[in-house]
């Protein structure tokens, strides 16, 4: 009887009820993908001071969860073209679960650097999956505009995750991040069983020679790798607070972790306003004009960052306002660069 909802929803609803369920639920599987990434972000200096480790190798913690990502993406993507959508999305977000439980119960570094490797490794079928879905069920302007929900998903995880991140953080302690994404992930997982259905619409073999020449066809492809590119240095810019935010704000500019959530969600609000700003320029401009304006934005930041630290001393503001604005360039770029990419390669 399991065998049969690997691939079948448990309950079938009307077609149009259905790609509704779709554009909201996707995004919100995207959204469990960008919490995962900082929503321990608050916690970091508490952890660093708990397993007594230096700030860089805390830092590593999220390092190691894009690189699990990054293997993650290899596999998964193979297996999404290969078993399907809604297995492969069972399966990784069922081994998501079980990572998150057993960050409960770390003892050293090491044990936590292995479960964030895991836990980086087994999300990407999720982000995957969300919009190979996506692609399946959706075309025309539509798929343009579900690309952008399921971005500002992805997005909404680094507002609110740290902001979430600092009340646990406050009031419980760091491992209850992890609760938090334990809860989170089995919810979503159950909705997934009962109500998603498979979409493939072409399986491929799982034999290493066609894998080779699929990924030889996409490395070739070469406005696709341009597309990765800018989406690689995209990602490190919606990177750029998580990573140094927490040790500024708490160790630099003597906050606690509240006010790193507080300011994290405020930062984050530039990412979700910047898809908002896209959404709305769509209507009518190219998905190039939008992120070319994006990039006016993102050089005016750099420009202020600078003469801030020229002439004024670090403080939240002079800290905060370019950050903003970075992340408003991030969300104008990253979903129209996606949106794009995808389409390229859409059986793959």
């Amino acid at each position: 009887m399991m065998k049969k909802y690997l691939d079948q929803p448990i309950i079938t609803i009307n077609e149009q009820s259905y790609l509704t369920l779709i554009i909201i639920l996707m995004p919100i599987l995207n959204f469990l993908g960008g919490i995962n990434v900082d929503i321990y972000a608050p916690s970091m200096p508490s952890i660093a001071s708990y397993f007594n480790v230096s700030v860089l190798v805390m830092k590593n913690t999220i390092s190691v969860t894009i690189l699990g990502w990054a293997f993650g993406a290899i596999f998964f993507g193979a297996l999404i073209d290969s078993i399907g959508r809604k297995k492969t999305l069972i399966y990784g977000m069922s081994l998501y679960i079980i990572a998150s439980a057993l960050a409960l119960w770390c003892q050293n570094i090491d044990q936590l650097m292995l479960i964030r490797f895991f836990q980086g490794f087994t999300i990407v079928s999720i982000t995957v999956g969300c919009r190979a879905v996506i692609i399946d069920n959706i075309s025309g302007h539509r798929y343009n505009i579900a690309i952008v929900y399921t971005s500002i998903g992805y997005g909404l995880g680094p507002i609110i995750g740290p902001f979430i991140g600092g009340i646990l953080q406050h009031y419980i302690d760091w491992r209850a991040n992890f609760g938090a994404l334990f809860i989170l992930a089995l919810i979503l997982l159950l909705i997934l069983i009962v109500f998603v259905k498979e979409s493939i619409p072409q399986r491929h073999s799982l034999i290493l020679g066609n894998l080779i020449k699929r990924y030889a066809t996409i490395l070739s492809h070469k406005k696709f790798i341009a597309g990765v590119f800018i989406l690689g240095l995209t990602q490190i810019q919606m990177l750029l607070y998580p990573t140094v935010g927490p040790f500024i704000i708490e160790k630099l500019l003597h906050h606690n972790a509240l006010v790193y959530g507080n300011t994290a969600l405020l930062v984050g609000c530039g990412y979700l306003a910047g898809n908002l700003i896209n959404r709305i320029l769509l209507k009518y401009y190219s998905l190039k004009r939008v992120c070319v304006l994006g990039y006016v934005i993102l050089l005016l930041s750099l420009v202020m960052s600078y003469l801030f630290s020229l002439f004024l001393t670090m403080s939240l503001l002079t800290f905060l306002l370019p950050m903003i604005l970075v992340n408003i360039s991030s969300g104008m770029i990253f979903s129209n660069i996606m949106a794009s990419n995808l389409k390229q390669f859409p059986s793959n």
